[in-house]
């Protein structure tokens, strides 16, 4: 009997610079961490926005758990994480898993920012925000 597929996952990281100044490194470090998504196996959707307050939201969706976390531990996108406790005031993450009628699309950004509210991850962070500090996630 042949084992069953490994579930499709959507990941929303939110991320709220400390300030301007670190614009253009941000700005770098997500290009080169966009490209690096859209030309993984296994990605299936790469969605990027931006948010008021120098907050930004990338929205992806996987083949499966395993090929998500080989682009997380490769270059650029693992350098891009090692700046990230410095340059941002708030950090965090949820992982969505898709159901199997679910296509990548069928992820919005209202359902994503949802899930990240009520179960998200927070990541450390040099300065935290008051909202950060207190284990809140807000999206406004």
């Amino acid at each position: 009997m042949a084992a069953a597929p490994a579930p499709r996952m959507a990941v929303l990281t939110r991320l709220r610079l400390r300030s301007a100044w670190w614009l253009p490194r941000f700005m770098y470090h997500t290009i080169r961490s966009e490209r690096q998504a859209r030309a993984a196996g296994g990605n299936l959707r790469v969605d990027l926005r931006a948010r008021p307050g120098l907050a930004f939201e990338t929205l992806t969706v996987w083949q499966s758990e395993g090929v998500m976390r080989a682009y997380v531990r490769a270059t650029p996108h693992v350098q891009a994480m090692k700046i990230l406790s410095a340059m941002c005031s708030e950090a965090a993450t949820v992982r969505i898993k898709l159901a199997e009628d679910e296509s990548p699309e069928d992820i919005d950004w209202d359902r994503a920012e949802d899930e990240l509210v009520e179960r998200g991850k927070l990541h450390r962070v040099d300065v935290p925000s008051a909202d950060q500090a207190a284990g809140r996630i807000v999206v406004t």
